[in-house]
């Protein structure tokens, strides 16, 4: 096995506000398994990798999620695979919307 060059390989570190970090974000379902895991660099907006796991979600009733993937974007789209969301609002959020329980 060869060893690629420096620089070959994405390492996902990047600058954060704490200083070089990396964040791994995961998908599970109802037993708290792992479905989609996703390592990025730790400026990569949580925006971008929903929009990369959108296509792994299973069918579920309740999608619950952190308040970082709060935007209006994301529960619209899940709406349209007929998914309630559960995710808090951002302190910032002029209309915020209401986290509903889940079933």
């Amino acid at each position: 096995m060869q060893r690629g060059k420096k620089g070959n390989i994405p390492r996902h570190i990047g600058r954060a506000k704490s200083g070089l970090n990396s964040k791994l974000q995961a998908l599970s379902n109802n037993e708290c398994k792992p479905i989609v895991m996703v390592l990025t660099a730790g400026q990569v907006s949580d925006h971008i990798v929903a929009k990369t796991i959108y296509h792994g979600l299973p069918n579920a009733k309740t999608l619950i999620g952190d308040k970082e993937y709060n935007s209006d974007e994301f529960p619209a789209a899940l709406k349209t695979k007929g998914m309630a969301s559960c995710i808090p609002p951002r302190a910032k959020r002029n209309n915020p919307a209401k986290c509903r329980e889940p079933i």
